[in-house]
């Protein structure tokens, strides 16, 4: 089950914002969220609540915490992008998986640096997440952002534009290697579904779905692995398409 949780992604209640931004409104009150997930959990539905601004993902964690945890069931925050440092713990002994998505870090820079400076946030906070022991989930958030997975690789070890800036990337002390960005997008992608035991890595059993590249983005910088090229795409185990 796929829900909102505030109307503005600054959905912050620990500063005030000027007149002109409204801090971020409730779209669904606590109390039915609350409700909504415990009516899915018990019909053995997992739960995918979109939540931005550190207060979303506050309300979004204490409602999980709320109908406490079911077997088999794997709910997740989706962009998790700003949130009180203590969340992160409260994530990780929940079991809530974080999906973000790299390529909005790099989108909003200057944006978080303008509206939420001086303010105590693990802003995309992936290495932080990985240390309390947060499952991570990475996509894209097409069409919001565009598909290319590997400009999301670039943005997640590198955490800087395109351009290379801010050089030595912003909050640098959030990158991932390169390892850790690809199994958040593929086996991290499995487990927020559930499907770990079917996709995810490759091996004998599991599903055939994978693409051929002329990078090894394991050797090689981040630089060219933002230019990689797709010369083979596989599903169900069957080539479906090749570069002429």
């Amino acid at each position: 089950m796929n829900l909102n949780t505030t109307a503005s992604p600054w959905g912050s209640r620990r500063w005030n914002p000027p007149p002109s931004l409204k801090a971020g409104e409730d779209v669904k009150p606590y109390e039915q969220l609350v409700k909504l997930f415990r009516t899915a959990a018990e019909a053995g539905i997992a739960v995918a609540t979109h939540a931005i601004g550190d207060q979303a993902n506050h309300l979004v964690i204490d409602a999980y915490e709320a109908i406490g945890t079911a077997a088999g069931l794997r709910h997740r925050i989706e962009h998790a992008q700003h949130l009180r440092s203590p969340d992160l713990t409260r994530m990780a002994r929940l079991g809530i998986a974080a999906s973000m998505q790299p390529v909005h870090c790099t989108s909003d820079i200057d944006l978080v640096d303008s509206l939420l400076a001086g303010h105590e946030l693990a802003s995309y906070a992936w290495r932080g997440m990985l240390n309390a022991g947060v499952a991570l989930a990475f996509g894209s958030d097409a069409p919001v952002e565009h598909p290319n997975p590997f400009a999301a690789l670039y943005a997640a070890v590198t955490r800087t534009r395109q351009d290379g800036t801010p050089a030595g990337g912003w909050q640098p002390e959030q990158k991932l290697s390169m390892a850790e960005a690809i199994t958040a997008h593929t086996l991290g992608a499995a487990y927020a579904a559930g499907e770990q035991d079917r996709k995810g890595v490759l091996a004998p059993g599991m599903l055939a779905d994978f693409i051929a590249v002329d990078t090894d983005p394991y050797l090689e910088s981040p630089d060219a692995v933002l230019r990689t090229k797709v010369m083979t795409t596989v599903v169900g185990g069957e080539v479906r398409w090749q570069r002429s």
